[in-house]
């Protein structure tokens, strides 16, 4: 059971880090084309990466 809850958690874990890292970038750089898009992605890859590295 709980290999089947773990990877849900965690990536939910993962989008929030990566929402919380973003929003206070967001009032200098929204009006940037493809902000929205491109942000979010990156800083949830960044997260991953500091997760993965021990």
């Amino acid at each position: 059971m709980r290999g089947q809850l773990w990877p849900p958690l965690l990536s939910d874990f993962f989008a929030s880090v990566s929402r919380e890292a973003t929003n206070p970038l967001k009032p200098k750089y929204d009006r940037l084309y493809g902000y929205e898009e491109v942000t979010l992605p990156k800083a949830e890859m960044v997260t991953w990466a500091l997760h993965e590295y021990r």
